[in-house]
C-alpha cells in the first residue's frame, strides 16, 4: 500500500499544570508524509488462524520536500506465527518494533510517538501507561518500541467461534537518545475469551 497524507492537528485546552512537553504541543501543526506498507499473510483463517504468519512493514516519511511543520522517519515492523499444537491448541507469538526519528531540528509530536500498554499492547496495564514520563507523571512517548506478544488459544466451542486465550506479553517504549533494552521490559499474563459472535469479533482479556 502507498499513501499519502495531509493532516492538521490542534492542541488546545492543556492544563496549565502539565508538564513542559505537553504544553509545548499547543497549537496546530501540519504533517505532510509519504508511507510505504507492505504486508504478507499466509493464515488459514482471518478470524480464527490456526496456522500461518502476518508480517507487516510500515515506513513513513514527513516533511523535507512534502513542507509541513513536522518532519520526522518512522519505521515499524510487526510479525506473528500461528502453531497448532495437540488438542486443536493454537500458539501465537508476535513481535512488534518501531523507530520514529526527526530531522533538520525538529522534535517529533507527541502524537506520533509510540505508546505501549493495553489490549492491543501489552495487557495486564493501563491503556498507553508504559514509557517515557513527564514530571507530573503523564505519558510523552516513546521514539523507540519494542512489543512481544504470546498466548496460547484454546477453543472452547469452534461451532460457536468461542476461545479461551492465555497470554504473556513484554513491551516498553523508549525516548531518543535510548537505545531498545530488552532487560528493560514490562510484563503482563492473564487470560481472556474471545468470541466470533453474530455481531462481530468479541474480546475481554
Amino acid at each position: 500500500y502507498l499513501s499519502l497524507k495531509h493532516e492538521t492537528v490542534t492542541v488546545s485546552d492543556v492544563d496549565e499544570e502539565a508538564g513542559l512537553v505537553i504544553r509545548d504541543q499547543e497549537g496546530s501543526a501540519t504533517t505532510n508524509s509519504v508511507a510505504l506498507t507492505l504486508t504478507r499473510d499466509s493464515r488459514d483463517n482471518y478470524f480464527s488462524p490456526t496456522r500461518g504468519n502476518r508480517t507487516v512493514l510500515y515506513g513513513e516519511y514527513a516533511g523535507g520536500f512534502l513542507g509541513g511543520d513536522n518532519y520526522f522517519t518512522k519505521v515499524t515492523a510487526e510479525s506473528g506465527q500461528y502453531f497448532p499444537l495437540w488438542w486443536k491448541l493454537v500458539f501465537l507469538t508476535k513481535v512488534r518494533v518501531g523507530a520514529i526519528e526527526g530531522f533538520d531540528g525538529r522534535i517529533t509530536p507527541i502524537y506520533e510517538r509510540f505508546f505501549v500498554g493495553g489490549i492491543n499492547s501489552v495487557r495486564g496495564f493501563e491503556n498507553r501507561s508504559i514509557g517515557p514520563k513527564d514530571i507530573n507523571g503523564d505519558p510523552i512517548g516513546g521514539n523507540r518500541e519494542l512489543v512481544f506478544n504470546n498466548e496460547i488459544i484454546v477453543p472452547l466451542s469452534p461451532e460457536e467461534g468461542l476461545n479461551l486465550v492465555l497470554f504473556f506479553d513484554a513491551g516498553n517504549t523508549w525516548i531518543k537518545g535510548q537505545n531498545i533494552d530488552i532487560t528493560d521490559l514490562r510484563t503482563g499474563a492473564g487470560l481472556g475469551i474471545r468470541w466470533l459472535s453474530p455481531m462481530g469479533p468479541f474480546r475481554l482479556e
